[in-house]
């Protein structure tokens, strides 16, 4: 298993790194207000690997999550969503602009991965990188609330994030920021 760590960054907000595939790596923070939240998911597996265990180290567990605020739909920032659903019945916010990206990962393999490998000449892999995106993209989660721009999110216990619409690395990324 690869290591996981876990830093108190705020008396309220948990940093927790992940890792996924040969050399990927994608930072968590859990969100300490009222309501429990998680800024990202990381891939399908990353519930059970890395948040489950620096959630048991505070001695919580992945049902305690309520919500799920992601900063953008790729797969490595979103594909755990599906199982932090499942365990939790945590509610999946993320920008209207990425909203089918993780309802629908054939979506967002054709709007954000294709082009890769066209562009380098090798439309003979397609076929594999698809089915390896939708195995890191996990379960196609269903939307609860599409962000917008300046929305406010309160959180409780003094955690108030404004959705700030940076749109680039995909047309729906988002910053929160504090209030």
């Amino acid at each position: 298993m690869q290591p996981h760590n876990e830093f108190r960054i705020h008396p309220r907000v948990v940093q927790i790194g992940c890792y996924w595939g040969d050399a990927g790596h994608t930072e968590l923070y859990l969100l300490e207000g009222d309501t429990l939240a998680i800024i990202d998911t990381g891939v399908h597996d990353t519930p059970t690997r890395y948040i489950a265990p620096a959630l048991a180290a505070d001695g919580r567990r992945l049902s305690d999550i309520e919500l799920i605020l992601n900063t953008h739909g790729h797969h490595d920032h979103a594909g755990g969503n599906g199982a932090m659903v499942g365990a939790s019945g945590a509610q999946a916010w993320i920008h209207e602009a990425d909203s089918r990206m993780v309802e629908d990962p054939d979506h967002q393999f054709d709007t954000q991965f294709v082009n890769r490998h066209v562009l380098v000449g090798r439309s003979d892999r397609l076929d594999a990188a698809r089915a390896a995106l939708k195995v890191s993209a996990g379960r196609p989660t269903k939307v609860n609330r599409k962000l917008v721009d300046g929305e406010l999110i309160d959180l409780g216990k003094g955690l108030r994030l404004r959705v700030v619409h940076t749109p680039g690395h995909t047309q729906g990324s988002v910053c929160f920021a504090r209030e």
